[in-house]
């Protein structure tokens, strides 16, 4: 990932090039001395605008964060149904028996949540095959599609919660390298405003000055 070529905030570099713009367009015979136009300034104008329209970095965090609330409080309800269920099961079976032992969800609050898929799968099918001896403790093929289903949920959540991640990364990716060209183009035009004015106009001068310890200065 490329890294971002200034310190200062981006919404710091869409106000110095609002600046710098008003600059340009009052000094423009003097950059068409040195090959610039109007359309210099409205390419500038253009690549600040898409900038400023740029989603910030704590909105793609915000879906982030949406898609992982989302996706464990569906983990906590599978959670709660497949421990539901196991106790169910283990009042059937004995503790010693080898029915017991196919059932074990170990401490499922602490695995990931690929290994809960798995878990709930290899649960789910074990009860199916036992279902006639677990009806008597209420447990029904209604209870068992239900814990299916939030674990389909659960596989579609976490999806969304990767693609959020994803999203978030490339946007950022995608911020840096917008911001970097606005700030190479503004170093450019400075430069040359500062050409034109040195030792002619401090103030003017001083309209081209970026940041004083920012890297094109």
């Amino acid at each position: 990932m490329q890294n971002q070529l200034f310190k200062f905030s981006i919404a710091d570099l869409c106000q110095k090039s609002d600046h710098i713009q008003t600059a340009i367009q009052r000094d423009i015979t003097e950059f068409e001395r040195y090959g610039y136009s109007f359309e210099t300034i409205n390419y500038l104008h253009h690549k600040t605008s898409t900038l400023k329209a740029f989603k910030s970095d704590a909105f793609y965090a915000g879906e982030l964060k949406q898609a992982t609330n989302s996706k464990n409080i569906t983990r906590r309800s599978l959670i709660r149904n497949l421990i539901d269920l196991r106790n169910r099961y283990q009042l059937i079976f004995e503790p010693r028996s080898a029915d017991y032992k196919l059932f074990e969800l170990g401490r499922i609050n602490d695995l990931p949540d690929h290994e809960i898929l798995q878990k709930t799968l290899q649960c789910c099918q074990v009860s199916q095959e036992r279902l006639p001896a677990l009806n008597k403790r209420m447990v029904t093929q209604e209870m068992l599609d239900t814990i299916m289903t939030d674990r389909k949920k659960l596989e579609e959540e976490l999806d969304k919660q990767v693609k959020a991640v994803t999203n978030r990364r490339e946007k950022r990716i995608e911020r840096v390298r917008l911001s970097n060209e606005l700030y190479l183009l503004l170093g450019e035009l400075c430069k040359v405003g500062k050409i034109i004015w040195r030792d002619r106009n401090e103030a003017f001068y001083s309209d081209y000055i970026i940041y004083p310890k920012s890297i094109i200065n």
